[in-house]
């Protein structure tokens, strides 16, 4: 983003009615006269002072300016390009874009007519965007938007959101160390792909209350799955209970004291529940970041960092954090032995792990050649369809029974 400071003289014309925009502009101080000429003659629009943005029709669509713009005493003012605004509108919801898309539609041919008294406005100038091909597009990608998030509130209210749960292996005495709570959503009878919904819970604000749905189901589900390890073995290893915080969650402001509080309903301690996190959750506000990761320690959550080096410099802030776990992204796993990169990043964050005293998961462990290697690097656990599938209750309470037989005491 770039943003400049610029001076004006009393009197100075900052812009004219009919110029290429190029930019918009935030005011410091002093005032700013906004004007039109309708008929010869000038009318005043408005008058703006500190901290009023204007120029930002033009800012957003690139279209000539609608009016005038004169410094009326000496200003100070921010020039904003228009990037600042297109990454925005780029990355919100469809249907906002749609909103923001008809509004300055209806700006620009509403100052036109005004301008004109309705003279040589033709039709199809205000069905532009009815008749735009990109504009369709967008209509229709934000009607299934909004019809997929109006279905994944009512999933939610009728109990149509599941979890299944993967194991987590000690790779050194291939023990059972924990497991991920992962959601699905069993729609009309058949499961849907977490990629199909996952995001758009996120961009609509419904993975909050999702998220602490799988909080409550997740603390429950452990209470009875330690009840049944409990029947097999008679000195079970202390385990975990790993669970995925997203990026919109980790703004939440209570979002620990509300974890906290649903954890101390059940019989389960805060202590069993080890957070995912991810990278990108975390370097969009480090400073508010550490608070909430600082809070979850004094609570005494166990933190992991999810998905970790693929795509942030993440040794300029790791040591910020207080983390007891880094997951090495399954993309990393599955390559490692065919690129030479993928290895080395590999041994790098196992390395780097062990030097800050942190557990390491593997995620994606699906040959016996990668459990080998990841077991000769000395990496803590491991997750991956070698071991186990993510399975739901009674699929998982079979598998248990199989698997703990082994180590028996």
């Amino acid at each position: 983003m770039e943003i400049l400071r610029k001076h004006y003289k009393s009197g100075d014309i900052i812009f004219c009615e009919g110029d290429n925009s190029d930019c918009g502009y935030l005011i410091e101080a002093g005032a700013i006269e906004l004007s039109v000429i309708k008929k010869s003659k000038k009318i005043i629009i408005s008058i703006l002072e500190e901290g009023e943005l204007f120029g930002e029709i033009a800012l957003i669509d690139g279209k000539s300016r609608t009016a005038t713009a004169i410094a009326m005493d000496d200003c100070t003012l921010f020039k904003v390009v228009p990037e600042h605004f297109q990454q925005r509108l780029e990355g919100s919801d469809p249907l906002v874009s749609m909103l923001v898309k008809i509004l300055l539609s209806r700006v620009r041919d509403t100052h036109d007519l005004w301008l004109t008294d309705g003279e040589g406005i033709k039709s199809k100038n205000i069905r532009r965007l009815v008749d735009d091909e990109n504009y369709q597009l967008l209509r229709k990608v934000a009607r299934e938007s909004v019809v997929a998030q109006s279905r994944l509130s009512q999933a939610l209210e009728q109990k149509e959101f599941e979890l299944h749960y993967q194991p987590i292996i000690s790779l050194k005495t291939k023990e059972l160390r924990g497991f991920e709570a992962l959601i699905r959503w069993r729609k009309n009878g058949e499961l849907v792909p977490p990629y199909q919904f996952i995001e758009i819970l996120e961009k609509s604000g419904l993975i909050v209350p999702v998220g602490y749905w799988v909080v409550e189901q997740a603390c429950q589900d452990f209470s009875h799955i330690k009840k049944f390890i409990r029947l097999i073995q008679k000195n079970p290893a202390k385990l975990f209970m790993s669970i995925n915080v997203s990026g919109r969650q980790f703004t939440e402001a209570d979002l620990i004291d509300r974890m906290k509080k649903i954890v101390n309903r059940t019989d389960i301690l805060t202590e069993d529940i080890k957070l995912e996190i991810t990278e990108s959750a975390l370097v969009h506000n480090t400073e508010d970041a550490v608070t909430i990761l600082e809070q979850a320690k004094k609570d005494n959550f166990q933190l992991a960092l999810d998905d970790f080096g693929t795509g942030f410099s993440s040794l300029s802030y790791l040591h910020k954090f207080p983390i007891d776990t880094l997951k090495i992204d399954r993309s990393f796993t599955v390559n490692m032995l065919n690129d030479d990169t993928s290895m080395r990043i590999v041994n790098s964050i196992i390395g780097l792990a062990e030097g800050l005293g942190l557990d390491i998961v593997s995620e994606g462990i699906e040959t016996e050649q990668e459990n080998k290697v990841m077991t000769g690097l000395e990496c803590t656990y491991g997750q991956g369809y070698l071991f186990a599938k993510p399975m739901p209750m009674t699929e998982l309470e079979v598998w248990l029974e199989d698997y703990l037989k082994k180590f028996n005491k």
